[in-house]
């Protein structure tokens, strides 16, 4: 099968496309906002802030519930085999 270049669907699309390349080249260097380089940031933040009083109430009593917890739970019988 051979192509004839020389028909019109061949040739406008070869005309029109390295024209449509260069002006959104030329359009997206030209309009691009150039950003700042920004050092990234590798420290914690300090700034943390501060505990609501409702929150800190929740967490010692919390706390205390978890205190008053027996640290060995009591056992049953030994099984007999």
């Amino acid at each position: 099968m051979k192509i004839d270049f020389k028909q019109p669907k061949y040739v406008l699309p070869a005309i029109v496309l390295p024209f449509l390349v260069l002006f959104f080249y030329a359009w997206q260097s030209g309009f691009s906002k150039k950003e700042p380089a920004t050092k990234p940031s590798t420290d914690l933040n300090a700034n943390v802030g501060d505990v609501s009083s409702y929150v800190r109430k929740k967490i010692l009593r919390i706390n205390s519930m978890l205190t008053e917890i027996p640290t060995r739970m009591p056992m049953g019988p030994p099984l007999s085999t």
